[in-house]
């Protein structure tokens, strides 16, 4: 006698799985949801043989930040202004120009101007504006020449603009109360 037996195997479950990035204020649709928060989503679909087959979504929020935003403003004798930042994570990448993207956080020899750094992390682009102004020379006005009879004393009172930045050296120092203040008391030998 023969005795036949047949064995067939139930399909396998097939267990799937995707990325998704989003960039801040979007969304994406995950199992008929939308979803705007990073997140691993799970859906899990039954079959009647007990092989379940799962699929799993894991949604990246990608958020390209800068922090610690340096700026050295040009100065007064046609130097140059720089812009020195840190950025949020990994993989951000950075540009003066909007075309030409690399990983720096520094950029220097920038005139003075209004610029827009470019951030790109993944499909997520953001900018930063900033200026950076030239410092204008220092502008110094005295009161006009001026004679004293011999033993006779006068307070030299300049006018400075801006007068925070002032720091003062008269000279020749000879007669002056002092040569490094802003308001020296003069009394001339000759």
């Amino acid at each position: 006698s023969i005795h036949t037996v047949t064995v067939s195997l139930f399909p396998t479950a097939q267990n799937t799985q995707e990325q998704r990035q989003i960039c801040p204020g979007d969304s994406t649709l995950v199992f008929g949801n939308f979803v705007s928060a990073a997140g691993t989503f799970l859906q899990t679909n039954p079959n009647v043989n007990g092989c379940d087959s799962t699929h799993t979504i894991m949604v990246e929020r990608l958020s390209p930040e800068i922090s610690n935003l340096q700026l050295t403003q040009p100065g007064c004798l046609d130097s140059l202004g720089t812009v020195a930042f840190s950025l949020s994570g990994p993989d951000v990448m950075t540009s003066l120009d909007g075309i030409a993207f690399g990983q720096d956080t520094i950029f220097q020899g920038l005139q003075a101007g209004a610029y827009t750094l470019f951030l790109e992390q993944g499909i997520c682009r953001d900018t930063v504006s900033f200026e950076l102004s030239t410092v204008a020379p220092p502008q110094v006005f005295l009161q006009p020449d001026t004679t004293l009879v011999s033993g006779q004393a006068m307070v030299l009172q300049p006018q400075v603009q801006p007068a925070q930045m002032a720091l003062f050296e008269w000279s020749p120092s000879q007669g002056l109360s002092c040569d490094r203040c802003p308001m020296p008391l003069a009394r001339p030998l000759s």
